[in-house]
């Protein structure tokens, strides 16, 4: 799970996020292959007037063979999608802020 404070009112935070992931996600994948299920669920919070708190909750299930890498080496896959998961709201964020109100 990670969050990010956003510098932009929630309705325009809410409106550009889910549809422009190709733009602000790192981690856009169209497979028709299904070695790995994702969920991604988003919440948005008004911190004030003109500030967005965005938390987005993942859950990554493995299938097949992969289950067995991730079961070895589980706790660096963990650290590497959560590293990528904070980039991807850093750019977020820098991609909210950019846009003209």
């Amino acid at each position: 799970m990670g969050g990010i404070r956003i510098g932009k009112p929630i309705d325009a935070v809410f409106q550009y996020t889910p549809n422009n992931v190709a733009e602000w996600s790192i981690i856009v994948v169209e497979d028709n292959v299904k070695v790995i299920e994702k969920e991604t669920a988003y919440t948005f919070e008004a911190i004030c007037e003109s500030r967005t708190r965005v938390t987005q909750n993942s859950k990554v299930s493995p299938r097949g063979f992969l289950s067995v890498i991730f079961y070895l080496f589980g706790r660096l896959i963990t650290k590497g999608g959560c590293d990528a998961l904070q980039k991807e709201l850093e750019n977020l964020k820098c991609l909210c802020e950019l846009r003209k109100a």
